[in-house]
């Protein structure tokens, strides 16, 4: 296999993954449907949550998360429409990467191939933190299927990271011990600390070896090229961004574009208050629904 394409670094280490991984599925109600559909990248393991004739809404989940992350949300998510939730390529999850993504014209087909093959021709799409920079990487690079495109507490496309939470994620990454791992989550999203289980996942998922772009700031051409309807949800408290200087480049450069700033919410608003933060997802994208 490619050095390009990411992997765990051993056995033992994707096996351990795996064990942690396997008991997510305890945490929803109901075991949500999978598939594994393939794309010129590899195959990908997507999950899917409710039925709807609208368009579907596609979750790309946050740093160390995955299609099954999103057990916080039940009772929130909409009854409209199909929620699909895929293990992001290139990244730790029962998603097999066996081709390079190098940039964001590879993503985009990567995530056009996977509603192709769903038999979706236009779905909505919601990233949060980590999985807001791989939303980014799909409008970057032209995604074919998209009707709009929500930003949830995700601002790296848009402005630097604050330098303490640059030091804080390099000591978790650099030394993934219980403790940094549980300072960095406590720094990034106080009202919810994490479970015994997302430590034990995240500690296990350091080890992969992500080939992915690296966030990084996109320019006002880049934001200036957007050519869907962009929402952004950010915490006006949130450690992981800077929230006033990244909804001003939003309005300033991005054309069809909303951004709602959560007063006292910081990164954990999406999982700690969803009945905040869902309905201004869902009553954006019912507003940008295609017309059939």
């Amino acid at each position: 296999m490619s050095r390009r394409v990411g992997r765990f670094p051993s056995a033992p280490a994707r096996a351990e993954f795996f064990e942690h991984y396997d008991r997510f599925e305890a945490q929803w109600p109901q075991r949500p449907e999978s598939t594994d559909v393939a794309t010129a990248f590899g195959s990908t393991r997507v999950y899917l949550h409710g039925r709807g004739d609208a368009a579907p809404l596609v979750l790309l989940p946050p740093m160390g998360g995955n299609g099954l992350c999103w057990y916080p949300l039940i009772g929130h998510l909409p009854t409209d429409r199909t929620v699909i939730a895929p293990d992001t390529i290139g990244t730790p999850g029962r998603t097999e990467q066996t081709a390079p993504v190098t940039g964001p014209a590879e993503f985009a087909a990567w995530l056009d191939e996977v509603l192709a093959a769903l038999g979706v021709a236009k779905a909505h799409l919601m990233g949060y933190s980590d999985g807001a920079w791989h939303a980014a990487l799909a409008v970057n690079g032209s995604a074919r299927r998209l009707a709009s495109v929500t930003f949830v507490d995700g601002s790296t496309p848009f402005t630097k990271l604050p330098w303490r939470m640059v030091l804080m994620f390099l000591r978790a990454g650099l030394r993934p011990t219980e403790r940094n791992l549980r300072r960095l989550a406590e720094f990034a999203m106080p009202h919810r600390p994490p479970t015994e289980l997302e430590v034990d996942l995240s500690r296990a998922a350091v080890g992969y070896r992500r080939t992915l772009p690296w966030p990084r700031v996109l320019t006002d051409k880049d934001l200036a090229a957007f050519d869907v309807p962009v929402l952004a949800v950010l915490g006006a408290r949130s450690p992981v961004g800077k929230p006033l200087e990244a909804r001003d480049r939003i309005l300033a450069h991005v054309p069809d574009s909303r951004v709602e700033i959560i007063e006292d919410r910081t990164h954990d608003l999406l999982f700690h208050e969803p009945d905040v933060v869902m309905p201004l997802v869902l009553d954006f994208i019912r507003s940008h629904d295609p017309v059939v």
